[in-house]
């Protein structure tokens, strides 16, 4: 399927997606770690507590947009729609963010050091990238569904990484950690079950290949291979494609009528 360009639509987005996408993760994490402040002040935004708030914020905002703008080429650029088709939209955030937690095991394995405090390895790493990934994947595309924007999806992640860089508690590690993310993770599904029933959908909704006849079924049924050449098959499928892209972008638009 043909992809979307980085800024399609820009204009057509509501600005209120880009709040969605921007404000998120910093509110959630900010309020779990405030709240898990009660019970010790090791859980305290590392921003507040940060001898160089300056360089911290500069850092963290530089890796967030490095790496939303980047990985996102390939996670919803690619993966989520082709997915998408098959599975609906629960199903989809879980395979794409089980996969997303599983791009960062080597960097988060090199990173750790000596986090994992007392936890072994093991059981800490998948913890760590399984707990809140897929549920911020899930989030993640309910957003693209209802806008189709991949810039959108980008400052998404980016808002998420940064909030882990600028937000995420000085010096803590082992349980302490593992427990804030796990309870961020928790509020993040939340989020998600308030989204389905505030929306009055089901994340887990039909894959949009029953919702929108696939162009390539009916050339199938419809045409014989037999008779073309390579160059004509290879004409076909860019047809192909385009009708998918043009279907694609047809039902996205439905969905924001809607």
């Amino acid at each position: 399927m043909a992809q979307f360009s980085v800024c399609r639509g820009l204009a057509r987005v509501d600005a209120r997606w880009y709040a969605v996408a921007l404000l998120t993760a910093p509110l959630l994490m900010t309020a779990t770690l405030f709240a898990l402040s009660l019970t010790s002040p090791i859980f305290l935004p590392g921003v507040f507590t940060s001898p160089d708030k300056a360089s911290l914020l500069l850092f963290g905002i530089a890796v967030g947009l490095g790496a939303g703008f980047f990985e996102e080429l390939g996670w919803t650029g690619f993966a989520v729609p082709g997915v998408r088709l098959r599975y609906g939209g629960l199903a989809t955030g879980l395979i794409v963010g089980g996969l997303w937690g599983a791009w960062h095991f080597l960097v988060v394995v090199w990173g750790i050091g000596s986090s994992s405090g007392a936890i072994s390895l093991a059981l800490f790493v998948p913890l760590d990238l399984l707990s809140f990934l897929p549920a911020y994947r899930v989030l993640m595309v309910w957003v693209y569904d209802r806008t189709g924007s991949l810039l959108v999806a980008m400052l998404m992640h980016a808002s998420l990484t940064a909030s882990m860089l600028i937000f995420g508690p000085l010096a803590i590690s082992g349980v302490p950690l593992l427990t804030y993310e796990l309870v961020f993770a928790a509020a993040l599904w939340v989020v998600v079950a308030a989204v389905a029933v505030a929306n009055r959908v089901q994340l887990s909704r039909q894959p949009l290949r029953r919702r929108v006849a696939h162009p390539r079924h009916r050339w199938v049924r419809t045409s014989g291979l037999s008779t073309l050449n390579e160059d004509q098959i290879a004409e076909r499928g860019a047809r192909m494609a385009r009708r998918d892209d043009r279907e694609y972008r047809e039902y996205l638009r439905e969905e924001q009528r809607s």
